[in-house]
């Protein structure tokens, strides 16, 4: 069949159509803080590095989302790619003339747009603090907690406690986004310090440097002095704090598909889950049987 009768045939079946139009990256616009995540792209992140490499070698194959203000196109989705597409092109040497973009739904509004980055940010899922960025700002559009719940299908609780994170001072927050903390932890010491942020940061830099004195780059409950630990958390919440570290870092594929830029443990954490599913298990148990072994080894 050749490429014109597959047109034919899609044309025919099509219920509705969504242009694909060809720009020169270096036409594309960038808003200076209005993606939520902490940067667009960086090349010392292995995983941003690769993405470049490979769009300096096939291109972008992802169409970039724009929408139109002032006579210029400017990016609501696809940062990290444009990102890319310009490291690859100012220091890899790619000769790209162009990307392809779609435009936003004509009738798509500003909160349209910022909600979007939660649902189209597949390849690298957004952390914790970055969606909290998002709800944060979605509610000074008028939305409420219920309004993102429905949205997203979050528990609404779950929504709750990140917007109160990313209203913490910077001194939890940079710990959470550096990795340093879990959000779950940082939100259960915050909760449990009635929302002071001060006491909730002292908590926590006391329990990093005592896990840092054991060689480990991540704080856990267990390195919280014993008057400081927060009530235990939920099961289910443990679980979902689990699988943001998962996302993103788990490929179907060969042994050799885990690419995690992470701590060890972490990637031995992941190799076991996705051990535990591909035998069968569900992800649920994978999650448990991972978190619970971990718990073990902690612990010895």
């Amino acid at each position: 069949m050749t490429a014109a009768s597959n047109q034919g045939v899609i044309k025919s079946l099509a219920v509705g159509r969504s242009d694909i139009y060809r720009m020169d990256p270096r036409d594309l616009h960038v808003k200076v803080d209005w993606n939520c995540r902490t940067v667009n792209f960086n090349p010392e992140d292995p995983d941003d590095l690769a993405l470049a490499e490979s769009i300096s070698q096939v291109g972008v194959k992802q169409a970039l989302t724009v929408y139109t203000e002032d006579g210029k196109a400017f990016i609501s989705d696809g940062h990290r790619r444009h990102g890319a597409t310009m490291y690859a092109i100012e220091h890899l040497g790619a000769e790209i003339k162009s990307v392809p973009v779609q435009t936003e739904d004509r009738y798509s509004s500003e909160a349209d747009r910022v909600f979007s980055q939660i649902v189209r940010n597949s390849g690298k899922p957004l952390t914790p603090i970055e969606q909290a960025r998002v709800f944060k700002r979605l509610i000074d559009l008028g939305w409420t907690e219920k309004d993102i719940q429905q949205k997203t299908g979050l528990a609404r609780q779950w929504i709750i406690e990140l917007l109160e994170l990313q209203a913490a001072p910077a001194a939890v927050t940079t710990l959470v986004a550096a990795g340093q903390v879990a959000a779950t932890l940082a939100m259960a010491t915050l909760k449990k310090h009635g929302g002071d942020g001060v006491k909730a940061a002292g908590d926590l830099t006391r329990a990093i440097d005592k896990a840092q004195a054991e060689g480990k780059k991540r704080a856990t409950a267990k390195h919280m002095d014993a008057g400081e630990k927060p009530k235990p958390l939920h099961g289910d919440t443990v679980r979902l704090d689990a699988l943001r570290d998962l996302c993103g870092y788990v490929e179907n594929g060969t042994d050799t598909s885990v690419s995690i830029s992470q701590d060890d443990a972490t990637r031995d954490w992941v190799v076991r889950v996705r051990n535990d599913f591909w035998t069968g298990k569900s992800l649920r148990d994978a999650i448990d049987n991972a978190v619970a072994s971990q718990a073990k080894e902690t612990e010895a």
